[in-house]
């Protein structure tokens, strides 16, 4: 009995934990979680040290060309 109660604790808290959730599109850069799902027309970037991801709504003043952007550290 004790192991089914320890199972189904785990199989629940990795279950909440990975549990998607539909991006709120902000004008702000926002992290992007595993799962998560993104509206159409946002910018992503992906920082390629640490394989973060932030994605923001497409603003019409920016450059929407080149697909790339490039920032000092």
């Amino acid at each position: 009995m004790m192991a089914s109660t320890a199972t189904c604790l785990i199989f629940s808290l990795f279950v909440y934990t990975c549990a998607a959730k539909e991006l709120v599109p902000s004008n702000v850069w926002q992290k992007v979680h595993e799962n998560d799902t993104l509206p159409a027309g946002m910018y992503v970037k992906i920082d390629l040290s640490t394989g973060e991801k932030w994605a923001k709504i497409a603003n019409d003043n920016e450059d929407t060309n080149s697909g790339v952007e490039v920032q000092d550290l």
